[in-house]
């Protein structure tokens, strides 16, 4: 079974990813790293754009995306659960990878670092707070 989920992403993976429109399915590396999930589009944001409704500004242009069977977007779905002094940023420029905008990815432990106006945040979850990038899709395709 690994076997055929695996053929399966190597031949998405080949198939050139295009637009995709709310309600389409993509195949994506949240943050542009780990394994690769699926889900669907609700939107496409732009950077400024509310991620949902009431939600916090995108803090880069991408997709918004959800799990078939989740009630929340992967933007909304997650948590801040500490704060991180900047200088651990600087200090720890070799061991953490930035995403964009002020986000960044530990890479020993994969959270995710949001350096904010209001102070920097420690979170995790797949796209929690940042959009899915272009470059992070890998497949997309009609539900």
């Amino acid at each position: 079974m690994k076997f055929h989920v695996f053929v399966l992403i190597m031949l998405l993976a080949c198939t050139q990813a295009q637009s995709a429109v709310p309600g389409d399915m993509i195949l994506f590396r949240p943050y542009g790293i780990g394994e690769p999930i699926m889900h669907y589009v609700e939107n496409y944001v732009e950077t400024g754009d509310p991620m949902w409704p009431g939600g916090p500004s995108a803090p880069f242009s991408g997709y918004i995306t959800k799990g078939i069977y989740n009630n929340l977007t992967d933007q909304e779905a997650g948590q801040i659960f500490a704060t991180a002094n900047l200088s651990y940023i600087q200090a720890h420029r070799n061991e953490i990878r930035a995403v964009g905008n002020n986000i960044f990815i530990d890479k020993k432990t994969g959270l995710v670092i949001y350096q904010t106006k209001n102070g920097t945040f420690v979170g995790e979850g797949i796209s929690y707070l940042a959009p899915v990038k272009d470059e992070w899709v890998i497949w997309s395709g009609k539900s």
